[in-house]
């Protein structure tokens, strides 16, 4: 069974991506696709960027969130 709040395989390397590259980007708005358990969006808040958004399509996300 799908875990929508179980991070993807990729999303550690995602976040070392972030981290190591946060002077590079802007900290106005972050936006993560796929949102699932939040973890990009909450390291996205940690390094200073100031409007979060974030979506998802699976039921099970959307209606944590509800």
């Amino acid at each position: 069974m799908h875990d929508p709040f179980r991070p993807s395989a990729h999303t550690g390397l995602l976040i070392a991506a972030l981290r190591s590259r946060a002077l590079t980007f802007g900290t106005d708005s972050g936006l993560d696709m796929g949102i699932g358990s939040g973890a990009v969006l909450a390291v996205l808040g940690q390094i200073g960027v100031r409007r979060l958004f974030g979506i998802d399509i699976d039921p099970e996300a959307v209606n944590a969130t509800a």
